[in-house]
This record gives C-alpha cells, sequence and structure tokens, in this order.
C-alpha cells in the first residue's frame, strides 16, 4: 500500500507537470519503468535550485526533487539522468520526450495551460518583481526606469511581464 501511495504522491509531484492526461500520464510511468531511469530535466546553474559541484554531482532543492522522484518510482534516488536545459529550452525539450519531467522554476501561466498543455502540480518556489537602482537614479517608482538597462534573465517569464509593464507605461 505504502508503494501505490509513493506512486500516486510521485504521479502527482512530478511526471503529470508533462503535457498529460490520465491515460498519457500513466503512458509516461510506463516508459520511464521501462527505460530504468527518469530523465530529469534542469537548471544547471541556479544555486540553491541545482548546481554541478566539484565532482559533477548535482546538488540543490531540484536535483534533491528529482532523486526524490525517482526514488518514488524506484525506490532508488540514483535512478535519475539529468538534462540540463535552458529557460528558452525547457519546454520543448518536455514536448518532444527529451525529459519526462521538468523540475526547474517555471511560471504557472493560463497561456502555458492552453497553448503547451502543460499541466502545473504542486508549487515549490514562490517569486514577485523587485528593482534596486543607484540613488542617482532618482527613481522612486518603477515606471521611472522607463528606458534603463535592466538585467533579467533572457526567455523567463520575468523578463516577458517588465517588458510588458514598460510597454504599457509608454
Amino acid at each position: 500500500m505504502m508503494k501505490k501511495l509513493l506512486l500516486a504522491a510521485a504521479m502527482a509531484a512530478g511526471l503529470s507537470s508533462a503535457p498529460l492526461g490520465g491515460a498519457q500520464a500513466q503512458a509516461t510511468l510506463d516508459a520511464v519503468r521501462a527505460r530504468g531511469q527518469l530523465a530529469c530535466g534542469v537548471n544547471a546553474s541556479a544555486p540553491g535550485f541545482t548546481v554541478l559541484d566539484a565532482q559533477g554531482r548535482y546538488q540543490g532543492m531540484v536535483a534533491d526533487l528529482c532523486r526524490g522522484l525517482a526514488a518514488a518510482i524506484f525506490g532508488s534516488p540514483d535512478r535519475v539522468r539529468f538534462v540540463p536545459l535552458t529557460f528558452a529550452t525547457r519546454f520543448t525539450a518536455l514536448g518532444a520526450g527529451e525529459v519526462d519531467v521538468l523540475m526547474l522554476t517555471s511560471t504557472h501561466t493560463v497561456l502555458r495551460d492552453t497553448t503547451l498543455g502543460l499541466r502545473f502540480t504542486a508549487y515549490y518556489f514562490y517569486d514577485g518583481h523587485g528593482f534596486m537602482a543607484r540613488r542617482s537614479a532618482n527613481a522612486t517608482r518603477v515606471r521611472d526606469l522607463a528606458g534603463a538597462t535592466i538585467c533579467l534573465q533572457q526567455g523567463t517569464t520575468n523578463e516577458q511581464i517588465t517588458a510588458e509593464y514598460f510597454r504599457s507605461q509608454a
């Protein structure tokens, strides 16, 4: 009974974040079991989430989530293959079956639900927007930064939201 509960938890926590319905989720789980290894998409350079240590082993919260899902499926945290992805390639890799699950920060949006057919599950990270500027910029509101250079990770939802905000203020 415990194994079935762990399997159900694994499905809910990981595999259902792929573009899957019930039958597709089962087919994906069957393929993962047949392969004997979970392919877990990660961002390899996100300190605290996932980084490679000096021995070339993935460390961090997201790496631990991948290992936990592998342990729930196979009874071993070592039956996971980490697939480094960028923000720009993550959903393409998932849709093409290069990974079984994405375990990297991805904003849940209605657009991703509808156009990509993704099924997001439990959230493990919440974020927001904040801006820092030099005092000499005399910026007291975000819109005072219009025309300024703002550093963001390319291809992220944060980049899109920031660009949309400044377009709306023009």
